[in-house]
């Protein structure tokens, strides 16, 4: 499947954003595939710069 292919979301305002940064840094990833999976993938997608 690949980093590249995953998107993390979550449903805010119905899900508290507590523990984003903690779950992203604790993925068994490196450093350029846990900013592809946080926002870089988003960014390609939707053609937008974050």
């Amino acid at each position: 499947m690949g980093a590249e292919r995953i998107l993390f979301s979550v449903d805010y305002p119905y899900q508290p954003l507590d523990g984003v940064k903690t779950f992203i840094d604790s993925l068994p990833v490196n450093k350029a595939e846990k900013e592809a999976i946080a926002f870089r993938n988003a960014e390609r997608l939707l053609g937008i710069t974050v």
